[in-house]
């Protein structure tokens, strides 16, 4: 008899380690290590809040990964027109009542996540900080789910591209650096917007790859509003913008050092994704380029990140 914890058994655990989408995870981690190397160059750093906030950043990007999942089904997306991979809720490897409850304990989990963090940061003063960003941790929470879940999905009416840039890169920067800092430095926008754009670069290959099918199930993002020609462009000048963000930060701070080469190398395989990008024309060889452009973005924040350490 198989034994069961958690709705997990030992048929379906490659199931569940397929629906973390662990490929996502590196991209999760980006604004984690962009937040610590602007903290250490201002002598903030902490390896207590550096761990908490990559633990809950990870939970996020599971609980987004689920919850995606669980939402695309629910509203009949997935189904056998799907032009990605088939998923393992689609396949009926995981039930919807096992991925409800998972969606369910990792939100509670993300949410003692954030209150450590909160502790681990502001300790037993700044009762306006705890205020401010358990708000901002639910609101993650929240943003997750409601991605494709809820009776109006963000994800469906176009605006997927925005709550990525603001989470994925406004929040996980600033309130980030914050969280080290205990302060808020305008300049702090340059680099946030520099993670949110190759985030939503990530996103906007997946809506590439599927835009002909999303528009047909009524399903709107920024991709298929744009039409074929234009979100390839779209995808160039997010990339390019998020470079010059990154090199603008470095020269205001003096920190362009030998990590510079790495982060330069970095540019250049966007480039080079870029240049295969406008020349296909299947549909589902958008997914190839997922990969390099995710992982691509994870060494950009580590080598920017390094560029300040050891400025």
């Amino acid at each position: 008899m198989a034994k069961r914890t958690l709705g997990i058994s030992n048929k379906n655990i490659a199931a569940w380690v397929e629906a973390l989408r662990l490929r996502t995870l590196p991209l999760a981690a980006a604004g984690v290590i962009i937040a610590a190397g602007i903290a250490h160059y201002f002598n903030s750093f902490s390896w207590t809040i550096f761990i908490l906030m990559l633990l809950m950043a990870l939970g996020m990007q599971i609980l987004s990964n689920f919850a995606d999942e669980y939402g695309d089904l629910a509203s009949g997306l997935d189904d056998g027109s799907r032009v990605g991979p088939i998923r393992a809720l689609q396949r009926g490897d995981i039930s919807k009542h096992d991925m409800k409850r998972a969606i369910i304990i990792c939100s509670l989990i993300n949410l003692g996540l954030v209150i450590l963090l909160l502790i681990a940061s502001f300790g037993a003063s700044h009762p306006l900080g705890y205020v401010v960003f358990l708000m901002l941790g639910l609101a993650c929470v929240g943003a997750a789910i409601l991605y494709t879940g809820g009776p109006k999905p963000y994800g469906y009416i176009g605006l997927g591209d925005l709550m990525s840039f603001i989470f994925f890169g406004l929040i996980a920067v600033i309130g980030g650096v914050y969280l080290y800092t205990k302060s808020f430095d305008a300049s702090l926008i340059i680099p946030a917007v520099g993670l949110g754009l190759p985030t939503i670069a990530v996103l906007n290959l997946n809506n590439m790859r599927d835009a002909r099918d999303d528009k047909n199930k009524g399903k709107r993002t920024v991709a298929n509003m744009l039409g074929d020609e234009k979100m390839r462009y779209y995808h160039i000048a997010l990339l390019v913008v998020s470079a010059v963000c990154f090199l603008a930060y470095l020269i205001m701070y003096q920190a362009i050092n030998f990590w510079i080469v790495p982060l330069a190398l970095c540019f250049g395989v966007w480039g080079l994704t870029c240049y295969e990008l406008m020349h296909i024309r299947l549909a589902k060889k958008f997914d190839k380029l997922m990969k390099p452009t995710s992982l691509t973005t994870v060494f950009v924040a580590i080598f920017f990140a390094l560029s300040l350490v050891f400025a």
